[in-house]
């Protein structure tokens, strides 16, 4: 069985130390109300927050020129056309905060054409070890989502986009599903010194550059990216209005990081459901340029898992077994 409870006694913490808002992004007024929506310079602030004598340590030589999203020549692949279609899958339920943690009694559905909408195409519940067997698709971006019983508030309805698993040599695929405790998707904003409105959305995820593999574990430091900020788009190209982006340091979350740290990690406040881009954006050669974005569907109540690979506009990028030589 998970156990967390380190984290209510950090969230007491939280609440007994007084902690603010004050490095909200969002502006205010001489009152102290809020003056309205955050704004692209609001969030997108390099040449403000990045020290000068930053430099990356990151490799952005895969990304295209462009200045927006829609006229960027994002990077394509084309996976190997003799797949084997659906497999086997021994998996495993871990916890996202603690990976030594298996989650039991857990749901996990998989959405076979990378989106959770209508029926899941297979399910599967973990038993006492946090183990299941379920069948998807090699190659092939796929969405899944873990849940347990609500009554149990064990954890919260986890969403992970642009998920691939590559073809093994022989056997069933070996995977991974990462679950969130409740009590991780509630700290984390009293961390951050935020409230999660009912109804929204958290999204969090690495950044990525050019040589980050997409099978990559959470403990590879390979790739993530430092000194990048996001920012969150909706379906119509609005930010949304009560949205916070915060970064982390050392794998935890941070109110007064402005910029990814090494861990490359990000998280998104308050975002609405529905579809959703997420773009990163970089300091490089003296301005502002968009290194890559990512594009998936959050959904109320919630925490959705999304990572930006530096050269691609959607965030699936294949693992190198799923390409032809």
């Amino acid at each position: 069985m998970r156990s967390t409870a380190w984290w209510p006694m950090v969230a007491l913490l939280v609440a007994c130390t007084g902690a603010t808002t004050d490095d909200d992004t969002t502006d205010t007024t001489d009152d102290g109300t809020a003056s309205g929506p955050p704004t692209f310079d609001d969030l997108i602030r390099l040449e403000q927050d990045l020290p000068p004598e930053f430099t990356y340590a990151a490799d952005f030589s895969c990304v295209p020129e462009g200045t927006t999203w829609e006229d960027t020549p994002w990077l394509t692949q084309t996976p190997l056309a003799d797949l084997p279609g659906n497999m086997g899958i021994d998996g495993i339920v871990k916890d996202f905060e603690r990976e030594d943690e298996v989650v039991d009694d857990a749901t996990v559905s998989l959405w076979y054409d990378d989106a959770a909408v209508g029926a899941p195409d297979a399910i599967a519940v973990s038993d006492d070890e946090g183990l299941m067997s379920i069948d998807g698709p090699s190659c092939q971006p796929v969405t899944y989502k873990v849940n347990t019983d609500p009554g149990r508030q064990q954890t919260r309805d986890t969403y992970k986009a642009h998920q691939i698993w590559t073809t093994p040599p022989a056997g069933n695929i070996d995977a991974e599903f990462i679950s969130v405790s409740e009590a991780t998707y509630l700290v984390i904003p009293s961390i951050l010194g935020q409230d999660v409105l009912p109804g929204m959305a958290i999204i969090a995820g690495t950044a990525a550059d050019c040589t980050r593999a997409v099978d990559a574990s959470k403990d590879d430091d390979g790739g993530k990216v430092e000194g990048v900020q996001v920012i969150v788009y909706d379906a119509d190209g609005n930010i949304p209005e009560n949205l916070v982006v915060k970064y982390f340091v050392e794998d935890f979350p941070d109110r007064k990081q402005k910029y990814t740290s090494a861990d490359g990690l990000w998280v998104a406040v308050n975002v609405p459901p529905g579809p959703l881009r997420v773009e990163m954006w970089g300091w490089v050669d003296g301005a502002r340029k968009l290194l890559g974005a990512s594009e998936l569907v959050s959904y109320p109540d919630s925490i959705n898992i999304a990572n930006v690979f530096a050269g691609y506009g959607s965030g699936v990028k294949y693992p190198d077994t799923c390409l032809p030589l």
